[in-house]
């Protein structure tokens, strides 16, 4: 059985799961610092390691795999922690999400259990089966189980991906009453906004609750990067640049997270005008040193933005050449490379595509993972790269798709009126 100490370090870590605090992995380690047969936490650590996207941590899982295996026994929660981390490793993230869930059919209460589940699903790409597990989550948990109210964090951020933004707003902003340290909900607030078109509202959201996201892991450098959003649509870009330098990438991370944040803005800087100056160095720089990492396709997606930013074709080649690899591969991020990563990295790459493989590409581009938000990054550069072409038809047709999830911005208006500059007198700006 384990101990007091034991079970009052692991249920830290359970809400700094939760809450997205810093203090985790400490919390893990004191947990079996004082029952080293503690096979759920081994099975977190795990899933913890493989959430980072990075192959280099592969065998980090698979000795926490084992020890969760050797550990434990009759014990049905550390089964269904430890068989969920043993599919991931197989390369089945959406069937470990399924492990877990299956689980909470026996214990609806297991609040951790969920929150992996939901995080494998938002980075496998699978919003709908995200929303029809966080409706059902909703209706097990009752407010006054532990942990239980941050279920309705994720149910918000479900609705908003599924495009039900004004539920969403509701769902989150309850959340947040529930337990402040919700950064999870919060952020559902915020995205909503951002598709909403409520950028001063956005705005305002998060920076009267900076207090608390800035309390939370890395996932508070992706909620300043959302306020950077907000201060670009609002033309402040000096504003956006000094969150870069200050609160998104205040030190070099390998963290793919962090570079997603990075690369993205950096790109919707300059397409709005503004210089990144020397800030793409070190993002070039990643992408070479982790240009043959195939854990994840998001990933590797946007290291190959950051060369083909930065005109660095040999790393771009190399990041397009492991993305053809990996789409040989039978196991989920196989799948997704074959589906739409590679292809999505030749249209990066300024190669057209007629329009039903473009549309097949856009149709599955859900599917690398990532929120709307996050992936408005690659649909942004191929209606720039169709415009740049002379291809109007093709970045309308972009710029259509786009609008499905979100209002017009700045972005679309800039690239309507740079068309419109270009235009012949008797040019039909309609078409």
């Amino acid at each position: 059985m384990p101990t007091k100490q034991a079970a009052a370090a692991f249920a830290r870590a359970e809400r700094a799961f939760m809450a997205h605090l810093p203090d985790a992995g400490p919390a893990l380690a004191a947990c079996l610092a004082a029952d080293p047969a503690h096979a759920v936490a081994y099975a977190v650590q795990g899933l913890g390691a493989l959430s980072l996207g990075r192959a280099a941590l592969r065998p980090v899982a698979v000795a926490a795999h084992a020890r969760a295996v050797t550990h434990t026994g009759a014990d049905i929660r550390a089964a269904a922690f430890a068989g969920a981390l043993g599919l991931w490793l197989d390369g089945n993230m959406l069937a470990a999400a399924a492990r877990l869930e299956a689980h909470l059919d026996a214990d609806p209460s297991d609040a951790l259990a969920f929150k992996l589940a939901h995080g494998m699903r938002f980075m496998g790409g699978d919003a709908p089966g995200m929303l029809r597990a966080s409706a059902q989550a909703v209706r097990r948990f009752p407010a006054d189980i532990p942990l239980g109210s941050f279920v309705l964090g994720c149910h918000a951020f479900s609705l908003e991906e599924a495009g039900d933004y004004s539920a969403a707003e509701v769902v989150g902003l309850a959340a947040v009453e529930a337990d402040a340290a919700d950064a999870w909900g919060l952020h559902a607030v915020a995205h909503v906004y951002e598709m909403t078109g409520q950028a001063l509202r956005g705005a305002d959201w998060l920076e009267k609750s900076q207090p608390d996201w800035q309390l939370c892991n890395n996932f508070g450098l992706h909620v300043a990067w959302h306020l950077a959003l907000f201060r670009l649509e609002l033309g402040e870009g000096e504003a956006a640049l000094a969150l870069y330098d200050a609160a998104i990438r205040p030190i070099p991370s390998d963290e793919y997270r962090d570079v997603a944040n990075a690369v993205s803005l950096l790109v919707r800087l300059e397409q709005l005008g503004h210089s990144a100056g020397d800030r793409w160095a070190a993002l070039v720089d990643h992408a070479r040193d982790f240009a043959a990492d195939d854990a994840l396709v998001f990933a590797m997606l946007h290291r190959l933005v950051a060369a083909q930013q930065s005109g660095a074709a040999a790393t771009r080649a190399a990041i397009a050449q492991a993305l053809d690899a990996l789409a040989e591969r039978v196991h989920d991020q196989g799948q997704v490379a074959a589906r739409v990563g590679a292809k999505l990295a030749r249209l990066i790459d300024g190669q057209g595509a007629d329009e039903a493989d473009l549309d097949a590409t856009l149709a599955a581009l859900p599917e690398i993972g990532g929120s709307h938000a996050q992936r408005d990054v690659f649909v942004r550069l191929l209606a720039e790269r169709a415009f740049l072409r002379g291809d109007w038809a093709q970045a309308r047709y972009i710029l259509a798709f786009r609008h499905r999830n979100r209002v017009p911005d700045r972005f679309c208006r800039e690239l309507l009126q740079s068309r419109r500059d270009h235009a012949t007198p008797a040019a039909d700006l309609r078409t």
